[in-house]
């Protein structure tokens, strides 16, 4: 019995942490996670999370750090792997990560780091990244400085030495390969992080006995044991946080000249609160991120870096439904992404909208059908953007 009831425990599915946008946390063995959603057994039952609705993913138990470090690998989507060593063989590199072999094409590789830095060593090795250059890169140590030479980077064993290094490996700071300057990769839907210190942008999620099997946007394939992750985070920004470039104000019936100035304050948007002030409130749900607009309200945002997909709910808020009938329209750029009337009448519209290459985001809450404004309180609550 004492021997059934061990391999029961040992045979338990993981006990993970989601925590939510609005802040509520659940608690559970993990069921399933992919990209695009994360099933926790809480209190017995499985609960189904929506990624669009979780900020992160961690263990109940943290996990120690596993072991030394001997590369730092950075491919070319942006993703970090901490490795215990790294070699080349016929273009095709091996980062092993524990007892995990990740393998990839050096065409995948944006560097590699072998030592830890100093502050000034750091500094150095971030300028060295940004030369341009026109071919691979060697970065060597000479005492309390770095250089590079340039040439084209073949073989690598686990000691460093490429099969034309001109320099002792013990010497080798890291290599910086010249084809990553201009390959790109799309954003990912999560991050994924170790308790080594990698971080790992994953397109696509598995989890499997004990693994957590991810993709990146590149293409690189790491099955990562359970007992080593840190945190997966779902990144993204609430538009609530950027500061408006443009915004402008139209009432439906032009105020008196004298109270112009009152009517366009009090229904000035508002952010991480209603229009009335206290919680965004949608379909008996408080919010505490979002935007409240009053129709007619031009608002538009500079993006400060590449966003993949915005996503929100929308709808009139709960404090003056059934009223309330708008029209909202979103552009990225011109582009329009989205364009619908919405009412008190109906129930919250989610909204997920793809604005890559945009470099502003247009949101108009317009008058709707009904040829009036009573209620055109419209809320845009977990408005977000993603990479």
């Amino acid at each position: 019995m004492q021997l059934l009831v061990c391999l029961a425990l040992l045979a338990a599915p993981p006990s993970f942490v989601a925590v939510g946008v609005d802040g509520v946390e659940t608690r559970g063995p993990l069921v399933e996670v992919t990209a695009d959603r994360i099933v926790i057994m809480a209190s017995g039952r499985p609960v189904t999370l929506a990624t669009s609705q979780v900020v992160r993913l961690t263990p109940s138990e943290k996990s120690p750090p596993g072991d030394l470090i001997g590369a730092y690998v950075r491919l070319t989507d942006g993703s970090r792997i901490a490795a215990g060593s790294y070699a080349v063989a016929g273009g095709t590199a091996t980062a092993r990560m524990g007892d995990v072999p990740v393998t990839f094409s050096t065409d995948l590789v944006h560097s590699v780091r072998f030592k830890q830095q100093s502050h000034e060593i750091a500094a150095q090795w971030e300028k060295i990244l940004a030369t341009p250059a026109s071919a691979d890169l060697i970065v060597i140590r000479d005492g309390p400085s770095i250089d590079y030479l340039e040439g084209v980077l073949g073989d690598v064993t686990s000691e460093k030495d490429g099969e034309k290094v001109p320099v002792k490996p013990a010497r080798v700071e890291g290599l910086v390969y010249y084809h990553a300057r201009t390959t790109a990769a799309d954003g990912a839907a999560c991050v994924v992080n170790d308790t080594n210190g990698s971080s790992i942008g994953a397109q696509s999620l598995l989890f499997a006995g004990d693994r957590l099997t991810l993709r990146t946007p590149s293409g690189v394939e790491v099955a990562l044991p359970l007992s080593r992750l840190s945190t997966v985070e779902f990144p993204a920004q609430y538009l609530s946080q950027f500061k408006p470039e443009v915004v402008a104000f139209t009432p439906h019936v032009k105020p008196a000249a004298a109270l112009a100035a009152l009517v366009e304050k009090f229904y000035r948007p508002r952010f991480d609160e209603s229009l009335e002030g206290g919680p965004l409130r949608l379909a008996g749900r408080e919010y505490s991120r979002g935007l409240a607009l009053h129709s007619r309200t031009e608002i538009s945002f500079l993006l400060p870096e590449a966003f993949g997909k915005f996503t929100a709910l929308a709808g009139i808020d709960d404090r003056v439904r059934p009223t309330g009938n708008v029209r909202l329209v979103i552009r990225a750029d011109d582009r329009v992404v989205f364009d619908r009337i919405l009412t008190g009448g109906e129930e919250p519209v989610p909204i997920s909208v793809d604005v890559s290459g945009a470099a502003r985001l247009r949101i108009l809450v317009d008058f709707g059908d009904d040829g009036a404004e009573t209620g055109d309180h419209l809320n845009l609550v977990d408005a977000r953007l993603f990479k």
